[in-house]
Order: structure tokens, then sequence, then C-alpha cells
């Protein structure tokens, strides 16, 4: 049985990357929380921006 793994649509290509602060899974496209009236645009020109996960 293959296992399939995504989130809210977006395919996880590398999971548990270990880092500085936590672990880090890759995937193949941004995730936007559902609640949040920013733009992908927003987040990438406030990398300040603290949350923009779920």
């Amino acid at each position: 049985m293959i296992k399939v793994h995504t989130v809210n649509g977006a395919w996880i290509l590398t999971a548990d990357i270990l880092a500085s602060n936590g672990i880090v899974h890759l995937v193949d496209r941004f995730l936007i929380p559902i609640q949040s009236n920013k733009t992908v645009a927003d987040y990438l020109e406030h990398p300040d921006i603290q949350r923009f996960s779920f």
C-alpha cells in the first residue's frame, strides 16, 4: 500500500527536516491560513510576520 501525504492539497515532498527552531516539512506550494486576509505577496514582503502556517 502506498501512503500519500498532503496538507490542504499540497504534497509533502520531504518530511521531518531538522531546523534550529524545530522541524520543517517541504511542500510543493505556499500554505496560507484559511482565515488569513493576507496575500502571498504580503508574507514575502514582510518576513517579520511570525505565523504563516496552520
